[in-house]
């Protein structure tokens, strides 16, 4: 039986606003534990206004709050932009409120605006080093030892976070495998490709006493509604916009007719798929599975037996909080989560 994680990449939609996305998380993560999904995470974007997720620990901590049992965490802490000792202490300080139930993803993307990475840098002054040794000295500053270290990441609370590496393509696969390191990839960005990451990571995989064997996690765009009328409409949302000339993992305030945000349902109803349109969700169409909750969860099912996974990580660019709480209640039911 497949285990569900939700993604949360905190959408803002027109008509709407951050606060209320932001708080709808939140929301959105109680709701989660109740349907029985194993974890949520909440993604990391700088300089992006239709997405509010720029600081998930402080997200976090909220979630925290308002569950009780679900493994929460972030998906990802982009490292280019953190350092290691600040994110042992965010994550170390998150496992003092909820302890045996926080998960660590990592990232090398960049995931910000030409600006808001300049400005994100701007104020290091240390040597560039490889990705690798950042996650190595994460993880050094995180492991359980009677010895008092310096630096200390304080609170001191004698367990550690659950680290995953993600990944869309083949580099970062490599360096999970390289450390021994569960994987969570994102099919979602790379569809195709993600499998020969997850093929390459498998057969380089190194045994640690992180992981004694390969452990992938796929991350998937969804779309579903009681009908599949109702999921194309709701994933006119995300389409509308991607297959506007703008590639669908860009910010969408480069272009003034979603500046502030991702269109509402109601922008949408109604929206005529042109030719040009079909043909982009045909070639991308991995980049959101649209549908009824049977055709969603079988897709997801065939997609964790290819991948020789038992877990699965769903995201949705889904307008409506109430939307969004049904899409999972559908999947927790179709797939029998309990």
């Amino acid at each position: 039986m497949l285990s569900l994680n939700v993604l949360d990449q905190i959408p803002v939609f027109q008509g709407s606003s951050p606060q209320a996305a932001v708080r709808e998380s939140v929301q959105l993560a109680a709701a989660a534990e109740d349907l029985h999904f194993k974890g949520f995470w909440i993604a990391e974007h700088h300089g992006d206004s239709s997405r509010a997720c720029a600081s998930p620990a402080v997200l976090l901590a909220a979630v925290a709050s308002h569950t009780n049992t679900m493994r929460i965490g972030a998906g990802c802490i982009l490292l280019p932009y953190a350092s290691p000792l600040r994110v042992a202490e965010d994550f170390r300080m998150l496992l003092a409120l909820a302890p045996a139930r926080i998960d660590l993803g990592v990232g090398n993307g960049m995931g910000a605006t030409a600006a808001a990475r300049e400005a994100l840098q701007g104020a290091s002054n240390s040597e560039p080093v490889t990705y690798a040794k950042q996650i190595q000295e994460l993880t050094k500053l995180l492991a359980v030892k009677p010895q008092i270290m310096d630096p200390l990441a304080v609170p001191v609370v004698g367990e550690e976070p659950e680290i995953w590496v993600m990944a869309s393509g083949m580099r970062s696969a490599l360096v999970a495998a390289a450390l021994g390191l569960p994987l969570s990839l994102a099919h979602f960005i790379s569809g195709e490709s993600a499998w020969m990451a997850a093929a390459a990571y498998r057969e380089a995989f190194v045994a640690s006493k992180v992981c004694s064997a390969p452990r992938i996690s796929l991350a998937v765009r969804v779309t579903c509604a009681d009908t599949r009328e109702e999921a194309e409409v709701l994933g006119n949302c995300f389409w509308v916009p991607a297959s506007e000339g703008l590639h669908p993992t860009a910010f969408l305030r480069s272009t003034p007719r979603f500046a502030t945000g991702y269109p509402s349902k109601e922008d949408v109803r109604g929206h005529v798929v042109t030719a040009d349109e079909l043909h982009f969700r045909t070639i991308n169409k991995h980049l959101n599975i649209v549908g009824d909750v049977e055709e969603v969860g079988n897709h997801l099912e065939m997609l964790a037996r290819r991948y020789q996974t038992d877990e699965v990580t769903v995201t949705t660019t889904c307008p409506d909080l109430r939307a969004r709480i049904r899409m999972y209640q559908l999947l927790s039911e179709h797939l029998g989560l309990s």
